[in-house]
């Protein structure tokens, strides 16, 4: 099913997918084909601001290994300053975390967050096809089917393998690997609570707990 935030009213019986593969829009919203460019500068400049939590998503523009560097970068600064009398502490390192289809991939992409230094993994479960959400229409986030956002992916050693054996060159043919992240993760091929709970198994088997947002006990 389509919500009606993802139809148009001069093509009520065609999703905005459809509109916009037919009119080759770039973006993927066939009433805002302009936005604005994927981001110029990856997440990693904020990272280095001493004491700020943050969060790396499954969408991210920039590598793991990367975000964490940054981070580390920071750190020193975060170990000795001060506010008043008080020491300001080290924060947490969250990854937000969309289960991919392929349990191999869950496994490597856990490891690689905590071999990286997050220390908590948020589990979401509110995008299982992407593009369905009104605010992603209405903003026309589809910076992925760009090759935007899937640096995350493209920098797991497990996935690259896969790209490999499918003949794709990530640096020769960005979108096509690009496409290929999107559809390890979502494209309507929703998964059941048992696979949720196999990925918190597997987080708290390499590193610890699981959260899920909004949930207040991080350990279930």
């Amino acid at each position: 099913m389509q919500p009606d935030a993802m139809r148009s009213n001069a093509h009520p019986h065609q999703s905005a997918y459809e509109i916009c593969k037919a009119n080759n829009s770039p973006r993927g919203n066939p009433l805002r084909t302009a936005g604005s460019t994927p981001r110029p500068t990856p997440r990693r400049p904020s990272r280095r601001a001493p004491g700020l939590p943050s969060a790396l998503p499954t969408t991210s523009s920039s590598r793991i290994e990367d975000v964490a560097s940054a981070h580390d970068a920071g750190r020193p600064a975060a170990c000795t300053a001060r506010a008043g009398d008080v020491r300001i502490p080290a924060v947490p390192r969250f990854f937000q975390f969309y289960t991919p289809h392929d349990d191999e991939l869950t496994v490597s992409l856990l490891r690689c967050a905590h071999e990286s230094g997050s220390t908590t993994s948020m589990q979401r479960t509110d995008t299982w096809q992407l593009g369905w959400r009104h605010v992603d229409v209405a903003t026309s986030n589809r910076d992925l089917n760009r090759g935007s956002g899937a640096d995350l992916g493209l920098s797991d050693p497990f996935f690259r393998a896969r790209l490999r054996g499918k003949g794709i060159d990530p640096a020769e043919q960005p979108e096509k690997a690009t496409a290929m992240w999107m559809d390890s993760i979502w494209h309507g091929r929703a998964w059941s609570w048992d696979k949720a709970v196999r990925a918190r198994e597997t987080r708290r088997e390499i590193s610890g707990g699981m959260v899920l947002p909004h949930q207040r006990n991080p350990a279930g």
